[in-house]
């Protein structure tokens, strides 16, 4: 990321990690606490996060997301688009 990207990013709360592969990777436990806080919210626990798994809670598009759920995606990596096309 680079100048007005990593701004942009940065304010959304995305890292670096999170920019490039939404934490795909990162077991529960060694998410940065803005991600941890994230998924916790949205229903994620250490078994469903690392068996690769989506809580129920997040099982809809991003219209029908509250303001905070999206918040909550913006941090691990998710957008309107990308979150529409998976």
């Amino acid at each position: 990321m680079q100048g007005k990207q990593l701004k942009a990013a940065t304010t959304l709360g995305w890292d670096q990690d999170s920019w490039n592969n939404r934490y795909n990777d990162v077991n529960f436990k060694d998410l940065p606490p803005a991600a941890l806080d994230a998924a916790t919210f949205l229903g994620f626990t250490a078994e469903i996060w690392n068996e690769g798994q989506w809580p129920d809670s997040v099982d809809k598009w991003w219209c029908d997301m509250t303001s905070d759920e999206k918040k909550a995606m913006n941090v691990l990596g998710y957008h309107e688009q990308a979150w529409n096309s998976a």
